[in-house]
Formats: structure tokens, sequence, C-alpha cells
């Protein structure tokens, strides 16, 4: 199979490139909206001195976005 007359190397990659993006992304959005729900048995932490960078508040607010129950080591 032949390239189209007129496309480019670059264009033809560029284009099968968002043709595999765009073919995966049902499939990715579909298996976001079928996750299990958490048992809430395990109840993780972070440390505070992993996250230098952040504000105390910034963490607080990060660690329940990604379902932390706890900060330890403050001091």
């Amino acid at each position: 199979m032949g390239k189209p007359e007129g496309m480019t190397r670059r264009e033809m990659m560029t284009a099968a490139a968002v043709t595999g993006l765009a073919a995966g992304l049902p499939a990715v959005a579909g298996a976001q909206e079928q996750k299990p729900a958490l048992k809430g048995r395990i109840k993780q932490s972070v440390s505070r001195w992993c996250y230098g960078g952040m504000s105390l508040d910034e963490l607080c607010v990060a660690a329940k976005g990604m379902g932390l129950v706890g900060i330890d080591l403050l001091g």
C-alpha cells in the first residue's frame, strides 16, 4: 500500500498517530467508568518530608484528592 498523493511522510505519521490515539480513547474512558469501589480497609498516609516543595495546605488538598487519610512526620 503506497502513500496517498500529495502527502508527506511526516503528515502520514501524524495522521497514523492521531488515528491510533483516537481509537484508544473510548476504551480508556470506559475503563475509568468501571473502576471497582474501594472497600476502605487500607488506610494510607504520606510523609511530609517527601513533599517539601509544597505548602502543608497544598499537600492536604492533594492527599485528600488521592484518597489518603493522613499525613505523617510533620515536624
